[in-house]
């Protein structure tokens, strides 16, 4: 679910980076223009089809940069308004339409001689690292042209198979690319086969740039004495990929690694039965697979052992009786200053050891009891079902009927073991003067956003879906 969550939050930060960055359909034949060695790479179509252009272009119009897209019907020129310089000094129809083709590619290399890339290649920035652009061209004459116009001494270019390679001045792609691209990497096609097809774009990361990114202290705030010591976070390797429908974007991710999670049974009934009017909902299933490999990584770190046998949580079964079968959430309403406002919480918990499981928990009520007063939980339990609710009645939680709330139903299609749910047209209506103007331009327009996950051995795959108000 990481990937999903990273990408709702690329994703429904606003429809116009969709449209400035994720445009085209994959596979891109400019792909055939990054070296086999990359450990990254983006894949754009400039010509999409034309249900995909009018979809997006609806999408966008609904958010404030809507108004300022270029007056034009030729999508290429339309992605080059957006991202040429400020000086204007190229003209699109002059200078670029003549040789530009119908795909665009960009690939993340290892630098040689362990150099720093001064680009900003956003997790991977001032990493050991350099990027190199292949650009489908229809006239070889006339884009040799515009490099030697407008190129620049940091760059130089060659062209390759009808491509047009743009690489650092001290690469030397040229015989790299003679060898073989990336579409020869196994990695990269297997990540790549896995993955829905029928994309606007899509994009693909390495084990080597998942280690990279998160070695860097990049990826966020990420200890590395951690990270160093969770070796499944260096071995993952996975792709996305952008489709779009009518006031829908949705964003496929699928990511393997080393470790085998077994396969889950589906949430989807038990985060179906949280209460119809919930806001925010999630929910995940797990297996003796999954709780296993996760006890062996947490408990494999000095640190967070000692903070899991602080809260009662000694052994792999103990982890078990605690998050159960399935766990699920229901969240409504917003947080006062205290902290706790008019929140309504509803948790559920389906274990097989009901007596461990409240022996782990009970306490830490206790103690928080002890410290601050009396906490306006109350808690429950009904056959293998554990119940937590503030402001919900266990009923409300257990036997819910979110699954046939409309929204719901669009943004959670596919069978699932892990569920995010996100009522925003509910969302902006309970921040109201909390949210200011020029975010409720962007919120406003996004009715739901839904992120599901389902595991599979050692790869994951993962469905973000943003509906988009009528």
């Amino acid at each position: 679910m990481i990937g999903g969550v990273v990408a709702a939050g690329l994703v429904a930060g606003g429809g116009f980076l969709a449209y400035n960055f994720f445009n085209g359909a994959s596979p891109s034949a400019a792909t055939a223009g990054i070296p086999n060695n990359a450990i990254a790479v983006v894949e754009l179509s400039l010509n999409p089809a034309d249900a995909d252009k009018l979809a997006l272009k609806n999408i966008v119009e609904k958010f404030p940069q809507g108004d300022d897209m270029p007056d034009t019907d030729d999508y290429k020129e339309i992605l080059w308004e957006l991202v040429a310089d400020d000086d204007g000094d190229i003209n699109y129809q002059e200078d670029v339409k003549p040789w530009l083709g119908d795909s665009l590619s960009l690939g993340v290399l290892p630098a040689e001689g362990g150099a720093s890339s001064d680009d900003d290649l956003g997790p991977l920035s001032g990493s050991p690292v350099t990027p190199v652009l292949a650009v489908e061209v229809t006239d070889e004459g006339k884009a040799e042209a515009f490099m030697k116009e407008h190129g620049n001494d940091n760059t130089k270019h060659f062209f390759h198979d009808k491509l047009l390679v743009i690489e650092d001045k001290n690469s030397d792609l040229k015989a790299a690319l003679d060898k073989g691209s990336i579409k020869d990497n196994e990695q990269y096609k297997a990540d790549m086969d896995a993955l829905e097809g029928g994309n606007l774009a899509s994009a693909w990361l390495s084990s080597e740039a998942f280690k990279m990114a998160f070695e860097s202290g990049s990826a966020g705030a990420v200890d590395p004495e951690v990270v160093e010591q969770l070796e499944a976070l260096k071995t993952m390797h996975g792709s996305f990929g952008l489709h779009v429908e009518e006031n829908m974007l949705t964003l496929h991710t699928t990511f393997e690694s080393e470790l085998n999670y077994g396969k889950s049974d589906s949430a989807n009934d038990f985060v179906g039965s949280l209460p119809a009017d919930a806001p925010a909902a999630f929910g995940v299933a797990f297996n003796d697979e999954m709780i296993s490999q996760m006890w062996k990584q947490l408990a494999g770190t000095p640190e967070v052992k000692d903070q899991l046998t602080q809260v009662g949580i000694q052994s792999e079964e103990d982890l078990k009786a605690l998050l159960g079968k399935q766990l699920a959430v229901a969240l409504d309403g917003v947080p006062g200053q205290g902290g706790g406002g008019d929140v309504k919480v509803g948790v559920k918990v389906a274990t097989g050891d009901v007596e461990r499981h409240k022996a782990i928990v009970d306490p830490l009520f206790e103690q928080m009891e002890a410290q601050g007063g009396e906490l306006p939980v109350e808690r429950g339990a009904d056959g293998d079902t554990v119940t937590y609710t503030r402001g919900y009645s266990a009923d409300e939680v257990t036997g819910g009927a979110l699954k046939d709330s409309d929204l719901y139903k669009k943004v959670v299609t596919d069978d699932a073991q892990a569920i995010v749910f996100v009522n925003m047209n509910a969302v902006s209506e309970l921040a109201g003067s909390n949210m200011d103007e020029e975010s409720k331009q962007y919120v406003d327009p996004i009715a739901a956003v839904g992120m599901t996950s389902s595991v599979d051995g050692q790869r994951t795959k993962g469905i973000v879906r943003v509906v988009f108000d009528d």
